[in-house]
């Protein structure tokens, strides 16, 4: 009689914690990248220059990365440390949707944009003002306020504030996950040592 496979399951410090979780978390770290890499894409091969909202959203998409990447590593390590990463990646979510909500009421005309939303402008070492006056006078400013169709007719700050919302419901899925997954190994007094005690016995 052969015996039903067991789910694979790693001891954290006290917590049973699924290694799909570990996954989970690695997942939306590569998600993330490649939503970065989508950006870039738009803004090197298409040639769409971001506004400076745009280029604020994007700081997200290279901080969690790294965070969701390491909360991924530490989980079969240290659950405090890969709570805390989690807890991170959450904060910077949150700080993506805030801004892309932002840009969206920008470009809906919710109220004005309260930074000056141009490009970044390369002068060079040899710059003075004569040089300077004619750059701005030559290039057309990027405007948070106008709306860039992007994907099925959506703007580029909508299309990113629906991907942050996704982000951040996943990560906090996974975090809940992670604590109930704690919780229960509390409750039931899931201890590595007491079970190494039981053994020895």
């Amino acid at each position: 009689m052969q015996r039903a496979p067991q789910e694979a399951k790693v001891k954290v410090k006290g917590a049973p914690l699924q290694l799909s979780e570990a996954s989970a978390a690695l997942g939306l770290a590569l998600l993330s990248l490649l939503t970065l890499g989508i950006a870039l894409f738009t803004e090197i091969v298409w040639g769409w220059e971001p506004c400076t909202l745009c280029s604020l959203q994007r700081l997200p998409y290279l901080s969690a990365p790294i965070l969701l990447g390491a909360a991924s590593g530490f989980w079969a390590r240290d659950r405090r440390v890969s709570g805390l990463l989690l807890w991170l990646s959450s904060a910077s979510f949150t700080f993506g949707l805030g801004a892309a909500f932002y840009h969206v009421g920008a470009e809906q005309g919710w109220w004005r944009a309260a930074v000056a939303c141009a490009s970044a402008i390369d002068l060079g070492q040899d710059a003075d003002a004569t040089a300077l006056l004619a750059i701005l006078q030559a290039r057309d400013p990027v405007s948070c306020e106008a709306a860039t169709p992007f994907f099925f007719g959506l703007s580029m700050a909508l299309s990113n504030l629906l991907a942050s919302l996704g982000f951040l419901a996943a990560t906090l899925a996974l975090l809940w996950r992670y604590y109930r997954a704690t919780m229960t190994a509390e409750t039931q007094g899931d201890n590595p040592d007491l079970r190494q005690q039981q053994s020895a016995n």
